[in-house]
């Protein structure tokens, strides 16, 4: 525990990578900590996103596939629209962040598990233990990021994290593409309750078939889903066999925390709930939650000022906070109305005569 950092990290998702990148591209110090002993060990491999590479310093080898259309499913509607959006390949993506951190000297340390804090008289964080093995480690910084995702590590010991969070499922499976690669599937109906599912390329003959659902509508079986967008009549000729292995894991449901940070303690991603709730796409938000978080802590520390989480919240809060609301009180009213009849199929009628640029908005969380 000799040296001071300006900054300790973490977890290295998304969300930490690019808030350590962003750090140390401004001069600080940075270590960043992960409890997984390799950047390649994550759950999922693919995502649908309406991001740009280049806008977060990355290239264009993270796209796996473009997306140029998208077909919308209940169980017996189809329509298709034209739009743009790209497959990413997660593998990819945080390699290249990875590979950018250690280009600008952040200091990692994998295979470490964060267990405890230590605050000082003012109650912020003067260090943190970690467990690696059989040996207790402990580090010092001047602030701190939790990136951890849902499990919010620093978060929960600091009263950040909700205690009854609404946390969702998402399974993936990979599917032989037949035809069209360039084309998305978004499925909705009672078969998914809230939530959705999705068939997209990852390539020329390769692609993933997956589902998101609240928690409460966890399932012990975890196939039903999948069976039911594979064998559905309209998809038949898009997609062949799927394979054996599932990849999936929790992803939170409940929209974005009050507060993002307290004392020195700043939260980035799930960490914080910044995944969009609705649309669901997490990677997108999360880049520029890190974005913001790398240039507020900067700021601060060039002023030798320890608490950056207010002037981050205000960042974020420009750019999203709006749409957010806005999304979350719409999803709310069609809950409302389930009782009265409502059902997917009116999204599908309704996206049927929507202009492309209003669905474009929509899916892409920009309403």
């Amino acid at each position: 525990m000799n040296e001071l950092y300006d900054v300790v990290v973490i977890g290295a998702g998304p969300g930490g990578l690019i808030t350590a990148r962003e750090l140390a591209k401004f001069g600080h110090s940075v270590l960043l900590i992960e409890a997984k002993k390799s950047i390649e060990n994550i759950t999922y491999h693919t995502l649908g996103s309406f991001a740009d590479p280049k806008d977060f310093d990355l290239s264009q080898d993270c796209i796996a596939q473009k997306i140029s259309s998208c077909r919308f499913y209940t169980d017996t509607k189809v329509v298709e629209k034209q739009g743009s959006g790209n497959i990413f390949n997660k593998l990819i993506l945080h390699k290249e962040l990875y590979d950018q951190c250690l280009g600008y000297g952040v200091k990692m340390a994998f295979g470490e598990l964060v267990i405890g804090l230590q605050k000082d008289a003012q109650q912020n964080i003067s260090s943190i233990t970690s467990k690696k093995g059989l040996s207790i480690l402990a580090h010092r910084g001047k602030i701190f990021v939790d990136a951890t995702g849902i499990q919010a590590t620093l978060g929960k010991i600091m009263g950040l994290t909700p205690k009854n969070r609404v946390l969702g499922l998402g399974i993936e499976y990979d599917v032989e593409i037949l035809k069209s690669p360039e084309t998305g599937h978004l499925f909705v109906g009672k078969e998914f309750d809230d939530g959705y599912g999705w068939i997209v390329a990852t390539g020329s003959t390769k692609g993933i078939a997956g589902w998101a659902v609240p928690q409460q509508k966890f399932q012990k079986k975890l196939t039903p889903h999948i069976e039911w967008m594979l064998s559905h009549k309209n998809i038949k000729c898009f997609i062949g066999q799927k394979g054996l292995k599932i990849r999936g894991g929790a992803i939170p449901m409940d929209g974005p925390f009050n507060k993002f940070g307290v004392a020195n303690l700043v939260l980035v991603g799930d960490a914080a709930g910044q995944v969009n709730p609705v649309v669901g796409e997490g990677y997108r938000f999360i880049l520029n939650s890190g974005m913001f978080a790398g240039r507020a802590i900067s700021e601060k520390l060039s002023q030798n000022i320890f608490t950056a989480h207010k002037s981050y919240q205000k960042l974020w809060d420009h750019k999203y906070r709006g749409s957010y609301r806005r999304i979350v009180y719409t999803r709310k009213f069609l809950r409302s109305l389930k009782p009265f009849g409502f059902s997917p199929k009116v999204i599908i009628f309704v996206i049927k005569y929507l202009p492309r640029r209003i669905i474009q908005k929509l899916l892409s969380g920009k309403l």
